[in-house]
């Protein structure tokens, strides 16, 4: 099964060769100036997968909730990791990284959730608190 390494939402990423640049890393919290409002999130992650799994078929999900669990987006993904592509060290496992933009319509304030299921197991539950901006902020 595949392990999920790391997973964070941020402003930007971009993965170049393998390495990921990640400007405003860590969001949890959206100021929003009115409902409904339209942001985009990032969702990085970083799986793992192992010797045995590679040459099979593997299904990423990316799902955000609203805090009244309506779901906001679903993304799913598949990818059949070849040891012939990523197999140079084989001492390490197979890492995937994930990078997603998330078009958001935000309908309320409320923490909401993004959910990274692989292969139909929870494997990370993202907090994303939407509040509305005050006059001062």
């Amino acid at each position: 099964m595949p392990m999920l390494q790391t997973a964070l939402l941020c402003d930007s990423a971009q993965d170049y060769e393998g390495r990921i640049s990640i400007l405003g890393g860590f969001i949890s919290i959206a100021q929003v100036p009115s409902l409904p409002t339209y942001m985009t999130v990032m969702f990085v992650g970083r799986v793992s997968i192992t010797d045995d799994e590679l040459d099979k078929e593997h299904e990423f999900e990316v799902k955000v909730e609203s805090p009244s669990g309506v779901a906001l987006l679903t993304m799913i993904a598949t990818a059949v990791p070849s040891p012939a592509i990523f197999n140079e060290n084989p001492e390490l496992h197979v890492g995937l990284n994930l990078v997603l933009q998330l078009p958001l319509a935000i309908n309320e304030v409320g923490l909401h959730w993004v959910r990274f299921r692989a292969d139909g197991d929870l494997m990370s539950s993202l907090p994303l608190l939407a509040r509305l901006q005050t006059p001062s902020q």
